[in-house]
């Protein structure tokens, strides 16, 4: 998802939210974890990317 539009829209919409609340270290925080999760796991990775698995399911796992 990386590089597409709407990636990049979510993100900015993301900073956007954690500026106007004064939470951007947290917010980096939580996306730096995220990201080294889905780094360190093939697993993880293949399951997000995975378009067999609805999105529901996959917020029901990762939540």
């Amino acid at each position: 998802m990386a590089g597409t539009r709407a990636a990049i829209r979510y993100a900015k919409a993301i900073l956007d939210l954690a500026q106007t609340n004064a939470t951007t270290q947290a917010v980096n925080s939580d996306m730096t974890s995220i990201a080294n999760a889905i780094k360190e796991s093939a697993e993880l990775k293949d399951f997000l990317q995975s378009p067999v698995v609805k999105g529901e399911i996959k917020l029901k796992i990762i939540m």
